[in-house]
């Protein structure tokens, strides 16, 4: 018989989890489910996808043919012609196939796409990976693939990445810059992306597992024989629980629900402790903050709801919120109308549109972003939601646990707290991965070598204006005094951005200066050169090297240099001045550029 070894991090719900799943995989009984297998119903992508193939196949068929053939498949076992008809629709819209009336019954021919649609769509979504750089250094500190980016990442987010945390300052093509920062006040990192979900029957027996240890006091001979744990494990677990349980607090279970809250430094957090699993809990997150709206985050757990906010968190709100709502339907319809609100959301209505072959597969998402809010109301809209549903939420466990909370089958308990209870740690540090972070601190002598070192390999070209010689040098072979070998002037223009007739363009006005006075001998993005050429120019004539090298800096032009040099008491000084606005730069850019 095969052996096998789970090594789980020191958090007593990593170390809990793989106990559990352990034990329920080597387990011969009915209680050995590690997930339940849920099959979508009716997935519209899929339907759009299998019409287009009768279509080819036949030739022409009816919609009610169509319901007749496809309802045999156990997802589409309860289809209705309600939707079939609206799939229709949006596929004659889109080209891929004709609908004509014979007899008041609809037939489906091809289109002009049928045939490339059919096998050239895909219900697999290529993604691709964003690099993360870091502004300081220039470096590559890491890859996102797509969902996370589209799902978690906006400027001003946290993010754990490499061990460290990082704050997002913008997303630029296929780049993210971002900046290191030592804390966090006002939010929670984000650390992970996609995960496999742990299912609510799991979670749990976890809770289970725990208020198993509490009664087995020191004894560890009841647990260790159905759960396959070591000595270590059991220690571990059981430190953690009867700690929690020695300061007078209640352990969380099916029973009961654990709110605590404490104050950190600008933040004010608060736990759910319930056993609703991953997608349970990501759904309380939901119903909760369409409640709160963005004044909240939240972090969902298989075990527990983080949230936090800048301003004092009410546990008794959050009690009557979980206590006081009026229907079953009013809870669906606040979770769906919050999950449309999210990052997530649109990534899967982005998946959907390719995979409905509305729009290419390469079509990047931030190009996909700008029609997004046109499939409001179509077919499109309708999968993506159906799709989120299926993939993150879990509604049902939400609402009976809702429930077990209105009869009183439930209780909830709230602790207003100065500092976590031993499991509200565990879940706040480790979960939340804040046990995995290591310290930014970067001291600003650092900083500034970081900047000089990126600055100083950057090539930069200078256009003598008064003779147009000109030449490409690496800013840290240059001399700190600059003269033009040419003709010995030191006005030298920097051409930052690259213009290819620099060279030229100098020597035409220095062999007929009256072009200058000329408005129309040159055009506008000549004059433009000219005057950037010029003042950039004045200010290596005064500053030397120091000129160029400051210019090199993302978004710095002759003026904001000019401020930066006159201003900077000393070198490191005027590196860390360079790099505040080099952030500035990247964080505003869009809304000018």
């Amino acid at each position: 018989m095969s052996k096998g070894y789970i090594i789980a991090s020191e958090n007593i719900y990593d170390l809990a989890e793989s106990v559990v799943i352990a034990k329920r995989t080597c387990s011969s009984n009915q209680h050995r489910g590690i997930e339940r297998i849920k099959i979508r119903k009716n997935p519209l992508d899929v339907l759009a996808h299998q019409i287009a193939g009768l279509v080819l196949e036949y030739g022409e068929i009816s919609i009610d043919e169509i319901i007749d053939t496809l309802s045999k498949a156990y997802c589409f076992r309860e289809l209705e012609a309600q939707q079939v008809e609206r799939v229709v629709e949006f596929l004659r819209d889109i080209g891929v196939i004709s609908v004509a009336e014979n007899q008041g019954r609809k037939i489906l021919r091809k289109g002009r796409r049928t045939r490339r649609y059919y096998y050239s769509v895909t219900m697999i979504v290529d993604t691709k990976n964003y690099e993360v750089v870091d502004v300081m250094s220039n470096r590559i500190i890491g890859e996102l693939d797509e969902r996370f980016v589209a799902k978690e990442i906006s400027p001003g987010v946290a993010i754990v990445l490499g061990g460290s945390i990082w704050r997002i300052l913008e997303i630029e093509g296929e780049k993210i810059y971002a900046e290191p920062v030592e804390s966090i006040e006002g939010s929670i990192p984000k650390w992970i992306g996609q995960q496999i979900p742990v299912d609510r029957r799991i979670a749990r027996e976890v809770c289970s597992l725990f208020k198993l240890i509490a009664m087995s006091g020191k004894d560890s001979s009841k647990v260790i024989s159905t759960y396959p744990m070591d000595q270590g494990s059991f220690e571990r677990l059981s430190s953690l629980v009867n700690n929690h349980i020695s300061r007078g607090y209640p352990l969380p279970g099916e029973r009961l629900i654990l709110i605590e809250g404490w104050r950190e430094p600008g933040l004010s957090i608060a736990v759910i402790h319930t056993c609703l699993g991953s997608r349970g809990n990501e759904t309380l997150g939901l119903y909760i903050s369409s409640f709160t709206g963005p004044l909240i985050s939240y972090r969902a757990t298989p075990y527990a709801l983080i949230l936090a906010s800048t301003r004092s968190l009410s546990l008794r709100d959050l009690e009557r919120l979980l206590s006081s709502w009026e229907s079953e339907d009013e809870v669906i319809s606040r979770v769906i109308n919050a999950a449309r609100s999210s990052g997530a959301y649109k990534w899967y209505v982005v998946a959907a549109a390719k995979k409905m072959g509305l729009m290419d597969k390469d079509v990047s998402f931030d190009e996909a972003m700008k029609y997004v809010k046109y499939l409001e109301g179509t077919v499109v809209n309708e999968e993506a939601i159906g799709d989120m549903v299926h993939e993150e939420l879990d509604i049902d466990s939400l609402l009976e646990m809702l429930r077990g909370i209105k009869s009183g089958d439930i209780r909830i308990a709230t602790l207003d707290l100065t500092e976590p209870t031993p499991l509200g740690e565990e879940i706040y540090r480790g979960v939340s991965g804040f046990e995995r972070v290591r310290s930014q601190s970067i001291p600003t002598d650092l900083a500034a070598e970081l900047v000089r070192r990126r600055l100083e390999e950057k090539e930069a070209q200078l256009v003598c204006i008064m003779c147009g010689y000109s030449e490409n040098r690496r800013v840290k072979d240059l001399p700190e005094s600059l003269s033009c070998p040419s003709c010995g002037s030191v006005f030298l223009g920097v051409n930052k951005y690259g213009y290819e007739g620099a060279r030229d363009l100098v020597r035409r006005i220095a062999k007929d200066p009256r072009v200058l006075k000329d408005p129309r001998a040159l055009s506008d993005d000549e004059k433009k050169v000219v005057d950037l050429l010029r003042r950039s120019a004045d200010l290596v004539a005064t500053y030397g090297k120091k000129a160029v090298l400051v210019m090199m800096g993302r978004g710095i032009g002759p003026e904001t240099a000019r401020d930066i040099l006159s201003s900077s008491i000393s070198d490191t000084d005027m590196y860390l001045k360079i790099l505040e606005k080099e952030k500035t730069y990247i964080s505003t850019k869009k809304y000018w550029d």
